[in-house]
């Protein structure tokens, strides 16, 4: 019996679908190292979110005239600055190019809102429904970055569940009277 076609092609034969094998799996694990490495950086986004929302709503809910509103705007005024390393300033036109190299360019629009708010508060009559209008634009600006509809979707398709009914209070009420 003559096994010499066991050197031309089962061998090659193997080689090829160990390389299919382990091309399939790098690609899967290398989706799933990019996913979590997503993952990460929309919960730190979303930590910071939060601390600069609460400090908004301290601002607008409660009397301006209260002691600790200094602490409040020192506060934004630090979560505007870490919030440089989310939405760094957009270089162009050697715009600012002697500032410092965080401050070079135009400041990116979601902390220009969160900029005009400390500046709002800084003045001696804040309007509580501008502010509303920003802080609103603001979450709306960092909703669109995060994109929740189409992450839901995601880790929908990758656990194989449906995390998300699509409905509104309206619909789940009207059905459950039905």
């Amino acid at each position: 019996m003559d096994y010499s076609w066991i050197g031309t092609v089962a061998i090659p034969g193997i080689s090829l679908i160990v390389s299919v094998a382990t091309a399939y799996y790098f690609l899967r694990d290398r989706r799933h190292t990019r996913y979590q490495m997503e993952t990460a950086y929309v919960e730190n986004l979303l930590a910071w979110h939060k601390e600069v929302v609460f400090c908004l709503m301290r601002l607008e809910k409660l009397p301006i005239d209260r002691p600790d509103v200094h602490d409040d705007l020192c506060a934004l005024s630090a979560l505007i600055e870490q919030g440089r390393f989310f939405f760094p300033n957009i270089v162009e036109d050697k715009f600012g190019e002697s500032k410092p190299l965080a401050y070079r360019g135009y400041r990116n629009i979601v902390l220009q809102l969160l900029v005009d708010i400390y500046r709002q508060y800084s003045a001696d009559d804040p309007s509580p429904v501008i502010n509303e209008k920003y802080r609103k634009s603001f979450t709306s600006a960092v909703f669109s970055l995060v994109d929740p509809v189409s992450r839901i979707s995601e880790i929908s398709k990758l656990s194989a569940k449906k995390l998300s009914s699509g409905q509104s209070t309206r619909d789940y009420i009207n059905a459950e009277w039905r």
